[in-house]
């Protein structure tokens, strides 16, 4: 009986064990569930009039859209007024959904159905004197979980000053560092890529773009790109970049020898006679790693490159956020030590052929997505990934405890003493009630 008891006690904890399990795990399938079935949230904005002058008034009008495919709960949006705009006295923002705080200049639009859209107005007047040649008013939505695109959730308009007739907003990154084929020779060159992009809200004209490298380990680095009107210096001329557009710029260097792997940083900037918002980052400083040539080399890009080959093919565009975020992972954690880069090197000596294979075949591109899905989730995720391991271990401990515990007694032993309440064995075999 005593024995008896014991097995009893164990497979009732570890009932109660396997129940925990399995209601976490339900609560994980049920959150990874809601943030799957996500919808793209897309923001709009426009002003009533581009030319403001010190005292005049405008008004700012911000339209959210559900593009689908599910219903939208609890969407926020900050619409904050620049320093040099205020809210008129006596005039109040119009929303068509939710409520707006003038305070925290954040609006929650409670639902939006598909298809859906929610508009606010905000009114402005011009209190700085003088203007500045432009002022930018954002509106951003919130991080919404597991948004598709996010590139749609923010969007700006800028006012100019009297006499200015644009504005932009002008970015660049490093996208890409390389070094040509063949991979393993004793001399190669450097293959570079920049992204350079006018978040407006205007075109900008006459667009420079300059670049530099020290110390001198990549010689000649010069742009190679036939976008460029000036080309074959360190100097690329874009004569307009429209306002919301993107171009990568190629560059190269002269064939070169290297006999030990050293590290090489690369600035490049953006500039144009047109006023910038001052928003944008128009300068870029990385830092990239050049290794020992007569060994096998490997892509050493950043954040938009076509480096990441199979998962580039999957994924149909090397500027997909997820292969931004494999990226990442790779240059911040992989290529910071030794085994990362021996690991990275043999990847990139087998896996373009894969690629190639992969890129042609549309279903097998999507199998290819599903199985990269978990090294994704991990990778940008990467505590909730460990928590939704525990959990689905501890589920998986819990059922293989309750296997072993029914071998060890039988059912009708359980189901003849499970319903008398348990008591304490007495020497002669028989129980005493609690």
């Amino acid at each position: 009986m005593r024995v008896l008891q014991f097995e009893f006690s164990g497979l009732r904890l570890a009932l109660r064990r396997k129940k925990l399990a399995l209601c976490l795990i339900a609560g994980a399938g049920f959150f990874a569930g809601v943030t799957a079935a996500a919808s793209d949230i897309a923001i709009q904005k426009t002003v009533s009039d581009a030319t403001l002058a010190p005292g005049a008034a405008v008004d700012f009008t911000i339209t959210v859209h559900n593009l689908g495919p599910f219903v939208a709960n609890t969407v926020k949006v900050i619409e904050w007024l620049p320093s040099e705009l205020v809210i008129p006295p006596g005039v109040a923002p119009f929303m068509s959904h939710g409520d707006y705080e003038v305070a925290t200049g954040l609006w929650v639009i409670d639902q939006l159905a598909v298809g859906e859209s929610a508009v606010l107005v905000v009114p402005a007047q011009a209190v700085a004197d003088p203007l500045p040649q432009c002022v930018v008013n954002e509106a951003i939505v919130s991080p919404y979980p597991d948004d598709p695109d996010p590139y749609n959730d923010r969007a700006s308009v800028a006012v100019h000053a009297p006499g200015v007739d644009r504005c932009v907003d002008l970015s660049i990154a490093q996208t890409s560092f390389m070094l040509a084929e063949p991979y393993c020779a004793n001399s190669t060159r450097v293959l570079m890529t920049l992204s350079v992009t006018n978040y407006g809200p205007d075109p900008a004209r006459q667009v420079r773009v300059d670049v530099a490298d020290a110390p001198d380990v990549v010689p000649g680095l010069v742009f190679d790109d036939p976008l460029c009107t000036v080309s074959g210096t360190t100097t690329c001329i874009l004569a307009e970049l429209a306002a919301g557009e993107s171009v990568l710029l190629s560059l190269r260097s002269q064939q070169f020898r290297n006999s030990d792997g050293r590290e090489v940083t690369v600035t490049a900037t953006v500039t144009s006679p047109d006023p910038e918002t001052g928003l944008g980052d128009g300068q870029s400083i990385q830092s990239w790693y050049v290794p020992a040539f007569g060994d096998c080399t490997y892509d050493l890009g950043s954040s938009g490159g076509s480096s990441c080959f199979i998962a580039t093919a999957a994924y149909g565009s090397p500027l997909h956020p997820h292969v931004a975020s494999l990226r990442r992972f790779r240059d911040r954690h992989l290529l910071t030590h030794a085994a990362g880069r021996r690991l990275v090197d043999l990847y990139y000596r087998y896996s373009p052929p894969a690629a190639d294979f992969i890129a042609e075949r549309p279903a097998l591109r999507a199998v290819v997505r599903t199985m990269l899905w978990p090294v994704v989730f991990l990778v940008e995720s990467p505590l909730l990934a460990v928590v939704s391991i525990c959990v689905f271990a501890a589920g998986w401990w819990g059922a293989v405890r309750v296997r072993r515990i029914r071998r060890a007694v039988g059912w009708r032993m359980v189901q003849r003493h499970a319903a008398r309440p348990f008591g304490r064995c007495l020497p002669d075999g028989t129980e005493r009630g609690r």
